[in-house]
């Protein structure tokens, strides 16, 4: 078996993938098996990661925590924001305190 080429542009669509698609989902949108996308997620250092709202634990959107970032940093208690949006003031203290929803 001949080993896989990796040119810069196949390395950078590879690592654009890294936050929203699981190894499996980057192997099939590149035609590519697993095993190909594995080695070269060693070889070069790219860690799959899903952050945000693609996170497994994400249970609002992105925006709508930009939202509660930008009350908070307007002035308003993280307390506050949550009633204000509608979420749970645990969940919200996580995802600020970055246990949730993994940062960029």
């Amino acid at each position: 078996m001949t080993r896989m080429m990796w040119t810069a542009d196949k390395i950078i669509k590879l690592s654009s993938m890294r936050l929203t698609h699981t190894r499996k989902q980057a192997a099939e949108a590149m035609g590519l098996t697993v095993g190909q996308v594995e080695g070269a997620t060693e070889r070069y250092k790219i860690k799959f990661k899903k952050v945000g709202e693609n996170h497994h634990s994400a249970k609002h959107t992105d925006h709508d925590i930009e939202l509660c970032r930008q009350l908070i940093d307007d002035g308003m208690s993280i307390r506050e924001a949550a009633r204000k949006m509608e979420i749970s003031y645990g969940y919200l203290w996580s995802v600020l305190d970055g246990r949730y929803r993994a940062c960029i």
